[in-house]
């Protein structure tokens, strides 16, 4: 079963230097039906203007994720960690018992289009964690590129919690397939461009909860598709 999100259903926050799109209950936007998807608590698409971005600030006993899309984010971080990543960079913040930290456009000219996203972690008031990584276009293209995993082994970042998080840059007409087990849950998080999934179209914006289906079939249906797909308990 597929079940559209679509993006006229999501809460906006908009403010002079900030468009941030809620996927679920965020801030002032509440509905009882959008409380998050299994472990998946928040999931936000932000553009922040050049310049701006968010005042330092805590949290704590959830894993926080922040995906670029384009532009430049500037992380520092009350550990002492500091960080600037482009398109295709991935940072994994471990808020453990208790972290603040900021995030800002990087860039003095240009806008950043960047996603936020929490992770209910599998413990609590463990030790704060950060590690980021820079994805290049060649290891997304065309193919679905493993970002985050539970597994240290696994060529990826780490997460406290059974869930990975993969991205993809399909060109049109392209297509991916993933398997998913029959304990499992999934959400496809369309960034732009047109996918076909199964037999659901989804458009730019677009999240697709997925549960009981043992095959993804994922089909670019215009111009590049960009988009993440959480596989979760």
């Amino acid at each position: 079963m597929i079940s559209l999100l679509p993006d006229a259903d999501r809460g906006r926050t908009r403010l002079a230097w900030l468009d941030s799109a809620h996927s679920f209950s965020f801030g002032d936007f509440y509905r009882k039906d959008h409380n998050g998807f299994g472990v998946l608590r928040v999931l936000n698409e932000d553009r922040v203007q050049a310049g701006r971005g968010f005042a330092p600030h805590g949290h704590a006993n959830m894993e926080v994720l922040s995906w670029v899309v384009d532009g430049e984010l500037q992380h520092k971080d009350s550990a002492g960690n500091e960080s600037r990543l482009s398109r295709g960079g991935l940072q994994v913040m471990s808020a453990g018992a208790g972290i603040r930290h900021s995030e800002h456009n990087g860039d003095a000219k240009r806008s950043l289009h960047f996603l936020q996203i929490w992770l209910q972690p599998d413990r609590v008031n463990g030790a704060p964690g950060w590690a980021e990584r820079q994805f290049e276009d060649e290891a997304l293209r065309n193919r679905l590129c493993l970002l985050v995993s539970p597994d240290p082994g696994d060529d990826a970042l780490h997460v406290r919690q059974n869930a990975r998080v993969l991205a993809s840059r399909l060109n049109e007409t392209k297509r991916v397939d993933y398997g998913l087990s029959d304990r499992r849950r999934a959400w496809l998080q369309l960034i732009r461009g047109r996918l076909q999934v199964n037999d659901t179209v989804v458009n730019a914006g677009d999240g697709a909860a997925i549960e009981h289906e043992r095959e993804l079939d994922i089909h670019s249906l215009q111009g590049e598709a960009e988009f993440l797909l959480f596989d979760m308990p």
